[in-house]
């Protein structure tokens, strides 16, 4: 069991005779019990204390995933497998929660992927707690109608937001997005344009999330749904960045209407030019230590300076995200091997995972650039996911009852 606990090097373990799975981290270790007990532990170190955990280990990650996270994931019935599989993260919170409110809950999932993935979720979207401590806990929510779901998530409980929701795509869910997205539906014309389009990617919710939502066509919004999701992405993100600069350098404008994507991609390169030329000349000082230390060939940027001379030579908008970086929320190094890119840092559960990894003129990387980036960051690292005490109130005495047992 001690091998268990603490292997020699980061990774996972699977253990045959109880079923858990245990990840190392570097700085601690993760067990995890197997479907249905779906409980999670973490300590770090031999003389911690356990903590109750929701991993954020993608344990559904087919062929690609690990092998002992492949063994670990076969406890799971393959229909909920195959169900939970095509979202890009929160499958820990996902099987946990359908373990706990079985065919209900399975029959949400099914009905509305984004909705189920929200409720799984519950708590980040919460905000109102007097309120909350009157409603009823997530997992009751699956016996509630599908807009009182969405009014105690804090959507507009209407038949036409139901349907909104219902068409987001299971891989393009996260909590960033349906909390931007979440902010942006208040206002009728942003549901008008959601209506009419037919399948809501990851480029769309970003969109639909984004202050520049209506300054897009509805043609070209149709269009970008209908994109493979990589590209509509980055398309959807293209404008964000673009919105930003113009208020940031043209703030007396109005937005201009954006009616094709290469529009977009024409706006955000001029205004790429005006930040950075305006920043080098006007702004100085240091930003925040990095959360992550750099190596000989990914060095930090500390300072505003440093900033706005990675934009000009790398033609990007990485200096329009001076704020972000001066208030610990993003990050921003300079990739030199394998080869010269910039990648952004962004933290979310804990953890600081990559934002955007891009070379000159934000073209793609090549894989060896993202897999050298994606090592040091692993090994750098050690966080253990999101390691709130509890999440749904009604867990707080199974997890004290439980911990021993987890590591019997």
């Amino acid at each position: 069991m001690a091998a268990a606990l603490f292997p020699p090097a980061a990774g996972f373990v699977f253990d045959e005779a109880t079923g858990r799975l245990f990840e190392h981290t570097g700085r601690g270790v993760v067990v995890m019990l197997p479907w249905p007990s779906l409980r999670a532990y973490t300590r770090l170190g031999a003389d911690a204390d356990w903590k109750s955990c929701l991993p954020e280990t993608p344990i559904l990650g087919g062929p690609a995933a690990a092998e002992p996270v492949r063994r670990y994931s076969e406890n799971v019935p393959q229909a909920i497998r195959q169900r939970v599989a095509p979202f890009a993260n929160r499958h820990w919170h996902l099987l946990r929660w359908l373990s706990r409110c079985a065919q209900a809950a399975e029959d949400l999932l099914i009905s509305n992927p984004a909705l189920a993935y929200m409720v799984a979720s519950g708590w980040e979207f919460g905000s109102d707690h007097e309120r909350r401590a009157c409603e009823p806990a997530p997992v009751m929510l699956v016996h509630r109608k599908q807009r009182h779901i969405l009014g105690w998530l804090g959507f507009p409980p209407t038949e036409a937001l139901r349907h909104i929701v219902r068409k987001i795509e299971p891989s393009a869910a996260a909590i960033p997005p349906l909390l931007a997205l979440r902010r942006r539906v208040v206002l009728p014309e942003a549901v008008k344009r959601l209506a009419h389009v037919p399948r809501i990617n990851a480029g769309v919710l970003e969109m639909a999330g984004g202050a520049g939502l209506l300054s897009v066509t509805p043609r070209l919004l149709e269009d970008v749904s209908r994109l493979p999701d990589d590209r509509a992405a980055d398309l959807a993100r293209t404008l964000t960045d673009a919105t930003r600069m113009w208020r940031a350098v043209r703030r007396r404008e109005p937005l201009p209407v954006f009616a094709t994507a290469q529009r977009i991609v024409e706006i955000h390169d001029g205004l790429v030019a005006d930040v950075n030329r305006l920043g080098l000349g006007s702004i100085n000082g240091n930003l925040p230590d990095a959360p992550v230390p750099g190596t000989d060939t990914i060095l930090p940027i500390t300072s505003r300076q440093m900033l706005f001379e990675e934009g000009r030579h790398q033609h990007n908008c990485v200096g329009s995200y001076a704020g972000r970086v001066a208030t610990g929320r993003m990050a921003i190094y300079r990739v030199l091997q394998p080869e010269r890119a910039t990648l952004s840092l962004a933290k979310r559960a804990g953890r600081w995972h990559i934002d955007q990894l891009k070379g000159a003129c934000n073209r793609p990387v090549r894989p060896d650039t993202r897999q050298a980036v994606l090592a040091w960051l692993a090994a750098e690292d050690g966080g253990a996911g999101d390691t709130r005490a509890d999440v749904l109130e009604s867990d707080r005495a199974v997890v004290r009852g439980a911990r021993e047992d987890a590591l019997r």
